[in-house]
């Protein structure tokens, strides 16, 4: 009796032991897949940085850079919203610094590059005005509203789509919207956040400012200007 007794004791001492074996075994593999799928910072930091290299590295050309990047600038500038009638000098014409409307970020961001949409608007409605519905030829506004350049664009600017996909508006496009009598902006080098979206520098009220409004209203013109 008490050989079978010890004998009852030696098996249910091996079986815990065998138990406590497995259910370790067990921990280790579940460790080890935890681990396994546990996110690691440093690629995560590289991937942020390999997102931020993207955009610093992207192939615009040094012309189309500058015109982005004094787009860039005109928004640390104090800009008052003003589409009073101006008399501006011809050619490179423009008004005080401290004023203008969403058109003057466009014209002044290519005149950086020393190209004068004053000039070239001008001598296109004189040559054509019928492509612009036979205005009142006049330098001193007619580069300025939405309205003219977007027939001047469809004629002498690459047309691109007009779509509800973030990744067709790249860095350097001009953008008009269904806004009032017009409304225009360029697209910049810069991401909004978690998006393939790009930010717009405008102008609709309260100076040069970068904001995330590409599909705030409805699109009516996307062309890519890089007459050089």
């Amino acid at each position: 009796m008490e050989i079978f007794i010890n004998f009852k004791q030696n098996l249910y001492f091996s079986t815990m032991k065998l138990f406590q074996i497995a259910f370790l075994f067990f921990l280790i593999s579940c460790g080890n897949e935890i681990i396994e799928k546990r996110p690691n910072p440093r690629e995560a930091k590289d991937t942020v940085q390999l997102e931020e290299a993207k955009i610093n590295d992207l192939d615009l050309g040094d012309s189309i850079r500058a015109v982005i990047n004094h787009a860039k600038w005109q928004t640390t500038q104090q800009v008052t919203y003003d589409p009073a009638y101006v008399v501006l000098k011809y050619p490179n014409g423009d008004v005080p610094a401290n004023k203008g409307v969403c058109t003057d970020v466009i014209i002044r961001a290519y005149r950086a590059i020393n190209i004068d949409l004053q000039k070239l608007v001008h001598e296109d409605i004189k040559a054509n005005p019928r492509r612009y519905g036979n205005p009142i030829l006049d330098a001193n506004i007619n580069h300025r509203r939405c309205s003219t350049l977007i027939p001047f664009f469809k004629k002498h600017a690459t047309s691109l789509p007009i779509s509800d996909l973030e990744e067709d508006y790249k860095p350097g496009d001009i953008v008009f919207w269904k806004i009032a009598r017009g409304h225009v902006g360029l697209v910049i080098d810069e991401k909004v956040p978690n998006t393939n979206r790009y930010y717009i520098v405008h102008n609709i009220g309260i100076g040069p400012q970068k904001e995330d409004i590409l599909f705030r209203d409805e699109i009516v013109g996307h062309f890519s200007y890089t007459p050089w």
